[in-house]
Protein backbone atom coordinates (compact mmCIF):
# COMPACT_ATOMS: atom_id res chain seq x y z
CA UNK A 1 0.00 0.00 0.00
CA UNK A 2 1.37 3.47 -0.69
CA UNK A 3 1.89 6.35 2.02
CA UNK A 4 1.79 9.88 1.15
CA UNK A 5 3.43 12.19 3.48
CA UNK A 6 1.81 16.07 3.70
CA UNK A 7 3.79 18.87 5.27
CA UNK A 8 1.78 22.03 6.59
CA UNK A 9 4.75 24.94 6.90
CA UNK A 10 3.40 27.42 9.65
CA UNK A 11 5.22 30.86 11.13
CA UNK A 12 5.73 29.04 13.95
CA UNK A 13 5.27 25.39 13.64
CA UNK A 14 5.31 22.20 11.09
CA UNK A 15 2.43 19.90 10.64
CA UNK A 16 3.07 16.63 8.96
CA UNK A 17 0.47 13.88 8.13
CA UNK A 18 1.01 10.54 6.98
CA UNK A 19 -2.75 8.94 4.80
CA UNK A 20 -3.13 6.18 2.00
CA UNK A 21 -4.46 5.64 -0.74
CA UNK A 22 -7.45 6.34 0.37
CA UNK A 23 -6.34 9.38 1.93
CA UNK A 24 -7.07 7.79 5.76
CA UNK A 25 -5.29 9.49 8.24
CA UNK A 26 -2.37 7.02 9.34
CA UNK A 27 -0.51 9.09 11.66
CA UNK A 28 0.15 12.91 12.10
CA UNK A 29 2.47 15.11 14.67
CA UNK A 30 3.32 18.88 15.19
CA UNK A 31 6.26 20.31 15.64
CA UNK A 32 7.74 23.81 16.77
CA UNK A 33 10.15 25.17 13.60
CA UNK A 34 13.03 25.17 16.11
CA UNK A 35 12.78 20.91 16.31
CA UNK A 36 13.92 20.04 13.22
CA UNK A 37 16.17 17.34 14.56
CA UNK A 38 13.08 15.67 15.98
CA UNK A 39 10.97 16.29 12.91
CA UNK A 40 14.15 14.23 10.80
CA UNK A 41 13.70 11.47 13.56
CA UNK A 42 9.82 11.18 13.48
CA UNK A 43 10.23 10.75 9.53
CA UNK A 44 13.33 8.51 9.53
CA UNK A 45 11.31 6.03 12.04
CA UNK A 46 8.57 5.85 9.38
CA UNK A 47 10.48 5.61 6.47
CA UNK A 48 12.18 2.38 7.31
CA UNK A 49 12.03 -0.35 4.70
CA UNK A 50 10.08 2.62 2.49
CA UNK A 51 10.74 3.79 -0.58
CA UNK A 52 10.18 7.54 -0.72
CA UNK A 53 9.78 9.58 -4.37
CA UNK A 54 9.26 13.36 -4.79
CA UNK A 55 6.83 14.78 -7.93
CA UNK A 56 7.68 18.37 -8.69
CA UNK A 57 5.69 20.30 -10.68
CA UNK A 58 7.01 21.64 -13.95
CA UNK A 59 9.19 25.03 -13.55
CA UNK A 60 6.91 27.91 -14.68
CA UNK A 61 8.43 30.18 -17.12
CA UNK A 62 9.00 33.81 -15.75
CA UNK A 63 7.32 36.84 -17.33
Amino acid sequence: MKKFVGVDLHKQRIVVCVVNQARQVLTSARFTNAESIKLAAWLKARAAHSTWCSKRPPATSGS
